[in-house]
């Protein structure tokens, strides 16, 4: 019964250890991203890269803006 608990403790701090190293581990942005467009209040298109080849088209949520040709109008009090 001993040896069988040294055994998992050895294999629970084994694991232990290999899920630490790897929460340390980090890893560096490789590729640039470029704003290239403004749809919208909320909306964004971005080139990756220096060539522009990949393009995409971003919204960004939880900004409260009206879209193209809408009017919000805000009072303060």
């Amino acid at each position: 019964m001993t040896r069988a608990r040294v055994v998992v403790v050895a294999i629970l701090a084994a694991a232990s250890l290999g899920g630490w190293r790897l929460g340390q581990a980090r890893r560096a942005a490789t590729v640039e991203w470029t704003v290239v467009n403004v749809v919208d209040g909320d909306t964004i298109e971005v080139e990756r890269g220096v060539d522009g080849r990949d393009t995409d088209t971003v919204r960004l949520l939880g900004v409260d803006t009206p879209d193209r040709g809408e009017h919000h109008l805000y009072f303060v009090l």
